[in-house]
């Protein structure tokens, strides 16, 4: 079966705290505070995940 190519989608960085607190509250119904820490984190590893994937490109052109 023949292999299809599809460009790789980007997400970008993710820093929508407000957007997520307002979920937070609207479908649980709980303090968005509670969460700062853990969507702190979760943009921590997206930068991460961005950066890497940056380093890695480069180092594959530079080879």
């Amino acid at each position: 079966m023949p292999m299809i190519w599809l460009d790789l989608k980007e997400a970008g960085i993710f820093s929508n705290t407000l957007l997520s607190s307002q979920f937070i509250l609207k479908n649980y119904g709980e303090n968005p505070d509670n969460y700062n820490e853990q969507l702190k984190k979760l943009e921590t590893l997206g930068r991460l995940v961005l950066l890497t994937d940056t380093v890695c490109s480069k180092l594959i052109l530079t080879l």
